[in-house]
């Protein structure tokens, strides 16, 4: 343990000079803005998911105060696709307040920047890190799974305990100052590349010092969570439409997909009859000219799984509430709306391409 402490930092530095990544599109940059972005969307998200939205945003809001000015429902639309969409908010949020708040600058330490919304002690050490050359700790899931492995350090990425370790065992490998934005991206380097769920041992820099492979037990580095029986929700779905136009409205309440804009939902205590579905969202049945079932989708949250019973029906515009808005379904990226529904709505305007459109009822 103590030859692994001694060793681990040099060692980690010496690897990425050779074998990390540099072309990642934010490191193009030493600003806090688009560091700040890329570290709340590289939250719980991939990397190469994370790229093309990156390049989107950054195309559309090239200043942290163009993004500070941007519509709230522009921004939710663009972030479309990378789910957790509270970071989005959050995002914008702290944006605003070092536009508004704090005349554009940046708070230049991880304390002050883990006080801005959506900006957690981790993500506020690699953004103080990488921008201000702060001796700050970043343990983010690929962190975590490095440090466990190397220095057995027991129980789950739940257990408070085992974060607790982990963040005094971080802090205790920083390395020189100056050496700070190298050595926290070649920490999310190596859990990337080479220390992965499934690791590539073989040829990893830290082989020969790693607790974990010496004892042959690298899988069980950090400990599994505890398996808890993911509960089930069911979701009745309508999709109501006027020629070309399908009517979303914006969900303002709390909880999931808040901000986002829906077709209309209900949510069921079992899988409901998809006749009744139109009743159960709001609409009667006189006000239908036609009503198309869609396949179930399955739509998985970290904490539970969503089964959506969708159906698509043609409307008079005068029978849906004035709080909605009409859009053209050839230009549903205009607006936010969730993954799954997005994907049901690509899957009806392909269906209604085959069939006769009826034209606008009267």
């Amino acid at each position: 343990m103590s030859q692994a402490k001694e060793e681990f930092t040099s060692r980690l530095l010496t690897w990425y000079r050779a074998n990390g990544r540099y072309n990642l599109p934010w490191q193009k940059s030493c600003e806090w803005y688009p560091r700040m972005l890329s570290e709340v969307m590289l939250q719980q998200t991939q990397v190469m998911t994370v790229i093309p939205k990156f390049n989107a945003f950054i195309e559309k809001y090239p200043t942290p105060e163009s993004l500070a000015r941007a519509a709230d429902d522009e921004v939710m639309a663009l972030w479309a696709g990378l789910g957790y969409y509270s970071r989005a908010r959050n995002l914008l949020k702290a944006v605003r307040v070092v536009v508004n708040d704090l005349g554009g600058v940046c708070p230049p330490t991880a304390k002050g920047l883990a006080e801005l919304p959506g900006i957690g002690p981790s993500t506020a050490g690699a953004i103080a890190s990488f921008v201000f050359n702060e001796r700050a700790v970043m343990a983010d899931g690929n962190a975590q799974r490095v440090l466990s492995r190397i220095f057995l350090v027991e129980g789950s990425t739940a257990d408070t305990a085992f974060k607790k370790e982990i963040w005094s065992l971080a802090e205790s490998l920083l390395p020189a100052s100056d050496d700070m934005p190298a050595y926290t991206q070649a920490l999310m380097d190596l859990g990337a590349l080479r220390c992965t769920r499934n690791p590539k041992c073989e040829g990893c820099p830290m082989a020969d010092i790693c607790g974990a492979l010496q004892v042959d037990r690298v899988a069980d580095y950090p400990a599994k969570k505890k398996k808890r029986e993911r509960p089930v929700r069911h979701l009745a779905v309508v999709f109501p439409f006027s020629g070309d136009e399908v009517w979303l409205r914006k969900k303002v309440e709390k909880g999931v997909w808040r901000d986002l804009w829906l077709p209309l939902t209900a949510e069921t205590q079992e899988e409901p009859d998809r006749e009744r579905i139109p009743r159960l969202c709001g609409l009667s049945d006189d006000v239908i000219r036609r009503c198309v079932v869609m396949d179930t989708l399955v739509h998985d949250f970290t904490h539970y799984r969503v089964l959506i019973y969708a159906v698509a029906v043609d409307v008079r515009k005068d029978a849906l509430p004035a709080d909605g808005l009409w859009i053209v379904a050839e230009n549903d990226g205009t607006v936010g709306m969730p993954t799954p529904i997005a994907r049901l709505l690509e899957d009806i305007r392909n269906y209604r391409r085959m069939m006769p459109i009826l034209s606008e009822l009267q």
